[in-house]
């Protein structure tokens, strides 16, 4: 007779000696010998020990990986296995039985499978507090409503029509558990649009809780490394969160806006949609605030292109932009956006401030005269003759500075070698008719 037509039973002592005399670790890698090998293997490593075991270091990795196969064997027969988390599958699949109508104990099997793998994925420390649970944890699961549960488990189980049946049956689907977290959260944690959209969508709670709680859960998922892949799904959270509870709180906004900022021209389009829910003039402040907090040697000025395209920066005021890493004498000195563009030698921040409204003279100093960033556009090499052309286009005055424009001299002075510079400002003069001493 061969080993596999043993009767199970005896077949079933056979293993456990090989078990025992192997180890688990070594008897679970020699499982895939055939089928039969790898569920009573299986059985014996996950079902029959004694707890204890799973405690060695060898082992404990062992059982961590194969929780879910644990708590399946262990749901009903628990071996010394504590019963807050089977208790826990149980009621679930009860009231899920009930809600679907389903009464097949395949069904049941099928249901206790996609429990169980949802209580793997969210319960912290599951592999914990299925062996000896801390006090502290059966104390915060004691307070949990059975419905925060069946609802967190349901929702991470995917199934919307599921979900939809359960909603009809929960009171408040906003409360959180001890155990599991929020319903939302575990949405948001699974970028599960669709479940994220059909709580907010449920009115049961107050919106000023859902509010409350929604912005607590996108705050922690955004201080979470977001990839490049996830912009997307970040940029449909705040757009969920305007339709169906207005914008997030001024702090909130401000904070993302950081987050986002740091990640350059890849958090454009999260930036641009804070930027679109609108602000007063007090949170425009904040913004530009942190702006400059943010400011730094790899300081993107994706960001403040954007501020000034929504006119979070008024095109007539000046504010202190820390040039640190450019011209250390302008540090810190109030100038308009479009002064800094030009000083910097931005061409697309000067041609979104001129867009914007700037007016091509600057701002009016305190004196009465216009900043005349075109006499820096002239000076500076970092500028580039398009700089030129856009603020001569949008009306620059050649003779408004008479500080830098002494009526001569002009080309000789100020341009050098930059032909192409001259070429424009030859143009320019040409236009308006200029005459000026000095230039051949």
């Amino acid at each position: 007779m061969g080993l596999l037509d043993l009767p199970p039973e005896i077949f079933q002592r056979i293993i456990q000696k090989h078990v025992a005399a192997t180890g688990l670790c070594s008897a679970w890698k020699g499982r895939g010998v055939c089928e039969t090998f790898n569920t009573y293997i299986t059985e014996e490593v996950f079902a029959r020990q004694p707890v204890k075991v799973y405690s060695k270091r060898r082992i404990n990795g062992l059982y961590r990986r194969g929780l879910a196969v644990f708590l399946e064997y262990r749901l009903n027969t628990l071996h010394g296995a504590h019963d807050l988390i089977p208790s826990v599958i149980r009621n679930v699949v009860d009231k899920l039985m009930q809600i679907t109508r389903l009464t097949s104990a395949e069904a049941r099997s099928e249901l206790n499978r996609d429990v169980i793998a949802a209580i793997v994925r969210l319960w912290k420390k599951a592999d914990v507090a299925a062996v000896k649970p801390t006090k502290r944890m059966e104390k915060g699961c004691s307070k949990d409503s059975e419905e925060a549960r069946l609802l967190c488990l349901v929702v991470s189980m995917g199934n919307l029509d599921l979900t939809k049946a359960v909603l009809q049956h929960c009171t408040d689907p906003w409360s959180e558990t001890y155990c599991l977290g929020s319903p939302i959260e575990v949405a948001i944690s699974a970028m599960d649009l669709e479940h994220v959209e059909l709580l907010l969508a449920d009115t049961k709670s107050r919106k000023s809780t859902r509010a409350s709680i929604f912005a607590r859960f996108l705050d922690k998922f955004f201080d979470a490394p977001v990839g490049d892949s996830q912009l997307e799904f970040v940029d449909q959270l705040l757009s969920l969160h305007y339709t169906f509870l207005g914008r997030p709180l001024s702090d909130y906004r401000v904070r993302w806006l950081g987050n986002f900022h740091m990640r350059g021209p890849t958090g454009e389009g999260v930036v641009t949609k804070i930027l679109e829910m609108g602000f007063t003039s007090k949170l425009a402040a904040l913004y530009r605030q942190r702006l400059f907090e943010w400011w730094g040697e790899r300081f993107d000025r994706t960001t403040m292109k954007l501020f000034v395209t929504h006119k979070v920066f008024d095109m007539t005021q000046k504010y202190a932009f820390d040039d640190r890493y450019g011209d250390s004498a302008y540090s810190m000195q109030d100038e308009s956006v479009l002064a800094y563009a030009v000083r910097v030698g931005d061409v697309d921040l000067v041609e979104v401030a001129l867009k914007a409204g700037a007016n091509a003279n600057g701002a009016v100093n305190p004196n009465g005269f216009c900043e005349y960033p075109i006499s820096s556009a002239l000076q500076n090499t970092r500028c580039k003759a398009k700089i030129l052309e856009l603020l001569l286009d949008h009306g620059a005055d050649l003779y408004g500075d008479h500080s830098v424009f002494h009526y001569c001299d002009i080309k000789t002075m100020y341009l050098g070698g930059d032909y192409e510079k001259r070429k424009i400002l030859d143009a320019a003069i040409e236009r308006a008719n200029y005459s000026y001493k000095g230039y051949s």
